[in-house]
């Protein structure tokens, strides 16, 4: 008799899995750091600067102009102690959150797909180069793609009001740290 729902792996297994999948991540996202780290992106130095500003009591769109939503600014602002006394440390951080999206991606396979498929979401998620990029930079990329898609494994794995109304609202943090997190709109639906 054949069900609809792909067979499960075992917690223990699963919990392995998870930590294979994080773990790969960010071990490629330290060594790309590494392998990159004499190259810098100007947005990089933006963005902290202007967390530093906030930090320091300036207003965005009032005391300087800003072409994206406050999302980022005021999460930099929370972090500005540390990447002021070690501005790489931003670079750390959104490696480790980038990190944590892979793990989502596997949960996301996990839920819809058998445990091979789950792994090899994740894994390909861990390896693209444009995450490896983006995850190493102090952006607002990683920022939009772990809360969005923390929404949309809440909507596959719990799915109730609640659990719309919060990634509805997770969708709207996206949104507010970058416009283009309306890309998961679609996929929301």
């Amino acid at each position: 008799m054949s069900s609809s729902r792909p067979l499960r792996a075992p917690a223990g297994l699963a919990m392995w899995d998870a930590l294979v999948v994080g773990a790969v991540a960010l071990v490629l996202r330290l060594v790309f750091m590494a392998f990159s780290a004499n190259t810098y992106d100007y947005d990089e130095f933006v963005l902290l600067q202007l967390a530093r500003e906030v930090a320091g009591g300036a207003l965005p769109y009032h005391d300087f102009m800003f072409f994206h939503p406050p999302g980022a600014l005021l999460l930099l602002r929370a972090l500005e102690p540390l990447t002021s006394w070690w501005w790489p440390a931003g670079r750390v951080l959104l490696a480790l959150a980038d990190s944590v999206t892979a793990v989502f991606v596997w949960m996301a396979g996990a839920t819809i797909w058998d445990r091979r498929a789950a792994l090899a979401s994740g894994l390909l998620y861990s390896a693209m180069p444009l995450t490896l990029v983006s995850a190493t930079r102090v952006g607002q990329d990683p920022l939009i793609t772990i809360v969005g898609f923390g929404g949309l494994l809440l909507l596959l794995r719990q799915p109730s009001v609640l659990a719309g109304a919060t990634a509805g609202v997770l969708l709207g943090l996206a949104v507010w740290t970058k416009y283009p997190a309306l890309y998961f709109l679609p996929i929301y639906l």
